[in-house]
């Protein structure tokens, strides 16, 4: 062992001479070499024991015996005179940096330091640095970044014999520093500290966390991606048989229904004044665009919500008229719809919907501008007033949060259910939730009751007082004009029921006093509710037909057929009279289009669907299922499984700067629709990325 110890250390010493001596070890070449640390002499080796033969390590199993070997081993390989002779001498040259970088900070001071810099000195500015100081330029400097853009084009670079332009890959990190740290505003904007990656904030005031009726949900984390789902077999190809006389009579119903506006809609005395709260009062639509939006052109098209203020002798009995109470003579204007709910606010800070407004707390009628929205619907006339649709909030929406699982949405379906069952039933039998509520919690059972049902949140979410009743509280309706309707709903489908309270009986929905529509309508109820409903004759319902964008013109639908809309209409069920008639009278009777509520409005969406017009005549909707939807025809490749129309069903989109708040309920479709309905829009709000509106406007 110690033989082989000496004979290593011989070698390395010679070794390290001739490296130390070897011609270009230095950058003169003249230069004297230098030496090697003169080694010294081996010491006489001191007489050992003899030591063991190798055989008799290898063929021992004993641990403690190779633990020994390499214990030995280890001792005796220390750091020798040779061994610092050979580190002196095999030293790599440090190449001086051409230019120093400090990778956390990129200040103002800096980026103009090197924006300022001469050409010979500026080719050695890493290119990254370089893209560094003219995005911070062109956030913070505009007049220096342009001078440094146009002295930078072209910046060439010598590359052994040729010469390089890296302005193009200055511009790529540019507009890639763009992407990850702009922030979209109107006004200027300010920067926290020097650090880099920077962090830049918006001047203009922030929005607040909606304007829509709709609650929020807030996420516990970012959103991850979904397992995509797979594909199943398509339609049939077999070619219906229309019936042309049924295809005209549903779009002359169709036409009807979008033309004339219900009666309780009008406002009894138009405005004549758009006023700011604590500004000043203006004539026409323009002018209040002018002093809601600092900085806005008078040819942007911008929301504007207007609602009307209490009289300050305002007359609270119960005969005053509307006028009595409300001042109809001026309006008090807004960007954001909620100021015009009369200081009400639908949900609390985290979300959760507000106690109910009280009586008359609501303003009874609402204007609302927004003249390229209205390019996109369809709306009856009347309500005109100086750029502005006025019209009666007849139209009621529940406040509620938007559910995160199926217990929420059974909860939130519990709840319509109280006022549905109270409506129809309350007349007769006003505890009829209070039994309800009873049964559905298991505390009403015996003969004639069915098993309630397991899952408890199918109960409403009510108060139980000490004597066993439970406390039903109203509801928070909000109420909406037919224009803040479409504003808010117009790019998705929506159902109203008419508030008739008690079951309606009547032969004909034409006639005498079943003529008058009824005051109010609640909306956002399940389609099954009102096909599956109570036995009534009469049937008064609101449905909205989505504005389906622009793509929908490229084949067979023209300008009209692609717009939102929201129709009204009566209907009447078979009586029990034509249900009893023979049998020639009960199938002329009885046939498919005359028990389906929604004949008209289905053919409509199916025609859209299929862009093919001999759905309008179908009798039987299942011959629907037999023509192939548009977009199959044309939709290109989709590996994923996650853009067609068995894919991914539900979306969500930001409804504030923050990533974890999250709007949901849209199919695919609808998600464009809304940015397409709202695509005229300026950005507002995004002082944290993502704007509270207008984001159609950056792609």
């Amino acid at each position: 062992m110690r033989s082989c110890v000496l004979t290593y250390t011989a070698v390395l010493s010679s070794f390290v001479v001739v490296t130390a001596h070897t011609p270009g070890a230095t950058a003169d070449k003249k230069a004297k070499p230098k030496t090697a640390a003169p080694v010294a002499p081996p010491k006489k080796p001191t007489p050992q024991p003899a030591a063991k033969p190798a055989t008799a390590v290898a063929l021992s199993p004993s641990r403690t015996a190779l633990t020994r070997v390499r214990f030995k081993l280890q001792s005796r390989w220390k750091r020798t005179g040779a061994h610092r002779a050979f580190i002196a001498a095999y030293k790599f040259q440090r190449i001086p940096a051409l230019f120093k970088v400090d990778r956390d900070r990129m200040p103002l001071s800096e980026a103009k330091r090197i924006a300022g810099m001469k050409k010979p000195a500026l080719e050695t500015v890493p290119v990254a640095v370089i893209a560094r100081a003219l995005f911070v330029l062109e956030m913070e400097a505009k007049a220096d970044a342009k001078a440094f853009r146009a002295a930078l084009n072209p910046h060439k670079v010598k590359h052994g014999e040729r010469e390089v332009d890296l302005y193009p890959d200055i511009e790529a990190q540019v507009a890639d520093f763009r992407e990850l740290y702009d922030v979209p505003c109107r006004g200027d904007v300010t920067r926290e500290g020097a650090n880099w990656p920077p962090a830049y904030k918006c001047t203009e005031p922030p929005e607040r966390v909606t304007l829509e009726p709709t609650a929020f949900v807030t996420l516990k984390s970012p959103l991850t991606s979904a397992r995509p789902l797979t594909d199943s077999d398509g339609p049939s190809t077999k070619k219906p048989d229309p019936d042309h006389g049924l295809a005209s009579a549903r779009k002359n119903a169709l036409k009807k229904r979008d033309t004339v506006p219900l009666p309780d809609e009008a406002v009894a005395k138009m405005p004549t004044q758009f006023c700011v709260k604590g500004g000043g009062c203006y004539g026409n639509y323009a002018q209040i665009v002018s002093a809601l939006y600092s900085g806005a052109k008078a040819t942007e098209s911008l929301p504007v919500f207007c609602a009307p203020e209490k009289l300050a002798a305002a007359k609270t009995s119960e005969t005053a008229k509307e006028t009595d109470v409300w001042d109809h003579t001026k309006v008090t204007c807004s960007t954001n719809w909620t100021d015009t709910l009369g200081g009400w606010f639908p949900w609390l800070k985290d979300g959760e919907p507000a106690a109910a407004p009280k009586t008359g707390e609501l303003p009874p009628f609402a204007c609302v501008g927004n003249p390229k929205l209205l390019d996109h619907v369809v709306v009856p006339s009347g309500g005109d007033q100086k750029g502005f649709h006025c019209r009666r909030r007849i139209f009621r929406i529940l406040s509620q949060r938007a559910p995160k699982s199926q217990q929420d949405i059974n909860a939130q379906n519990a709840n319509m259910c109280l006022e549905m069952r109270q409506q129809t039933w309350g007349e007769r039998y006003p505890d009829v939730n209070q039994v309800y509520q009873k049964w559905c919690t298991g505390k009403l059972t015996g003969p004639g009751y069915p098993p309630p049902p397991k899952d408890k949140s199918k109960c409403a979410p009510l108060k139980e007082r000490p004597d066993g009743s439970f406390e039903i509280p109203p509801l928070p309706f909000m109420s909406l004009s037919r224009e803040e309707m479409l504003y808010f709903f117009g790019h998705q489908e929506l159902f109203c029921r008419a508030d008739r309270p008690g079951l309606t009986h009547f032969l004909d929905n034409d006639f005498g006093n079943d003529a008058k529509w009824a005051p109010s309508f609640t909306c956002g109820l399940s389609r099954g509710l009102l096909e599956g409903g109570p036995f009534e004759e009469g049937v008064q319902l609101c449905a909205i037909t989505p504005h389906i964008g622009e793509f929908g013109r490229l084949r067979g639908l023209d300008d009209l057929d692609t717009r939102g809309r929201l129709h009204c209409w009566k209907y009447n069920r078979p009586t029990c009279e034509e249900v009893s008639a023979d049998k020639n009278e009960r199938e002329r009777l009885d046939s498919i289009v005359r028990s389906n509520v929604f004949d008209t409005f289905d053919a409509f969406r199916e025609f859209r669907r299929t862009r093919n017009a001999a759905v309008w005549g179908l009798k039987d909707p299942k011959e629907v299922e037999k023509i192939a939807a548009w977009q199959d025809e044309i939709d290109y490749s989709d590996s994923l499984k996650d853009e067609g129309t068995f894919g991914v069903k539900d979306f969500c989109r930001f409804v504030d700067g923050s990533k974890t708040k999250i709007r949901c309920g849209y199919t695919k479709q609808t998600m464009s629709q809304w940015y397409e309905l709202h695509k005229e829009e300026t950005p507002e709000g995004c002082t944290r990325g993502i704007c509270a509106r207008g984001a159609y406007k950056r792609g």
